[in-house]
């Protein structure tokens, strides 16, 4: 028994003796592997936020000069997004020849819309649509690390190979020419103040009262079209409105005299009535998709704003998504004063691919329409 005993204690020790050099030719590679699987991960981190900041960084320097038409101060912008997003925890800078001046044009191939990008050689005294002049509608900003050292440190950096990464990334943003149509609601609620709770019956006929959300409205437009009226872009309106029945009132024009005309003709003859949201919808897509007006290369854009609640005719939801899905308009909508239904404004907005605004007040409805004009000739086309 004891010699068996003996026997026994030998065999665990022989195979304690194995498996302790596995143990030291496996622990360094199971290292190695976690290192390089934690350096992969956190390249793919810094990849994205060098987008993200790319992105914000170009979007922000169109946006500026959607809105100065000034190159500097559209550099300036730029550099001052693109700090606000840290890559790999640190800041980026960005040099004037990161920030490229250019021209980016829709095309249709495939049924896929894609912008290339065209850059060019503009100074301010250069800028212009006339003779000799040189027209851009697009920034690009190539952003890369530049943390003053050669590469960006691995957080694991002797463990894996590379021991460095030097991460880059494009981002191009562009103002292109736009078809644009305003649906605007003229039910006669819209004879109210803004600050009253509405008489839900139809109003009028006669002129709008002085101080109503129409009138309030019609001031709104006119700060919209100021801004369309200065822009280098090409930009057509139309108008659609709405009661118990919707009407197209005017058809795109690059002029948006006929727009005002035809505004300031209802204010002088309001009739009021309920709303119908969607029908107002259905002639808005009419203008803006009328074959004899239209433009190929144009993106299309509704505006609908309404003071009160969907009550008679088709469902908005339905034929905002149809203008997206079917039509490829973007449909925004503002709800204006308290007595709108928001919660049917943003489903309407997200059914049309784009955005819900709401204005409790005359002012805030013209900061919202200025907000519009200044931003909507802006995407990202990376």
């Amino acid at each position: 028994m004891k010699s068996t005993t003996r026997i026994h204690k030998c065999g665990k020790s022989d195979r304690r003796g194995a498996i302790l050099p596995m143990f030291a030719i496996f622990i360094p590679i199971i290292l190695v592997l976690g290192a390089f699987a934690i350096n992969v991960a956190w390249m793919s981190l810094v990849d994205s936020e060098m987008q993200i900041a790319s992105d914000t960084s170009a979007r922000a320097a169109g946006t500026e000069f959607t809105r100065t038409q000034n190159l500097s101060s559209a550099r300036n912008r730029a550099r001052q997004a693109i700090q606000q997003n840290k890559v790999g925890g640190r800041v980026l800078t960005l040099s004037n020849s990161d920030i490229v001046f250019g021209e980016s044009t829709i095309v249709t191939a495939s049924s896929t819309e894609i912008a290339p990008f065209t850059p060019k050689s503009v100074t301010q005294g250069t800028l212009g649509t006339g003779p000799g002049q040189i027209w851009v509608n697009a920034i690009q900003v190539n952003a890369s690390q530049n943390f003053g050292f050669g590469e960006m440190p691995m957080p694991i950096p002797l463990l894996s190979a590379p021991s460095g990464y030097t991460p880059g990334s494009t981002a191009t943003s562009t103002q292109f020419d736009r078809d644009i149509v305003l649906v605007l609601d003229r039910s006669g609620s819209m004879n109210e103040y803004s600050t009253d709770t509405a008489n839900w019956g139809p109003a009028g006929p006669g002129e709008a009262y002085y101080g109503s959300r129409w009138r309030e409205l019609v001031t709104a437009v006119g700060v919209f079209n100021d801004f369309l009226n200065t822009t280098p872009l090409n930009e057509q309106l139309s108008l659609a409105t709405f009661a118990t029945t919707a009407s197209q009132d005017s058809s795109m024009s690059y002029n948006t005299t006929s727009v005002e005309n035809r505004l300031n003709y209802i204010t002088q003859n309001f009739d009021g009535g309920y709303t119908a949201i969607g029908d107002g919808i259905v002639e808005g897509i009419s203008l803006v998709t009328d074959p004899s007006r239209s433009r190929t290369f144009a993106k299309r854009t509704m505006i609908v704003m309404t003071d009160g609640i969907q009550n008679r005719g088709s469902d908005p939801i339905v034929r905002a998504a149809d203008a997206y899905q079917n039509h490829g308009i973007v449909l925004h909508v503002i709800t204006f004063s308290n007595d709108a239904d928001q919660v049917e404004g943003a489903a309407i907005a997200a059914a049309g691919g784009g955005l819900h605004y709401h204005a409790a007040s005359g002012s805030a409805l013209v900061d919202i329409f200025e907000v519009l004009a200044r931003t909507l000739p802006t995407m990202l086309t990376r």
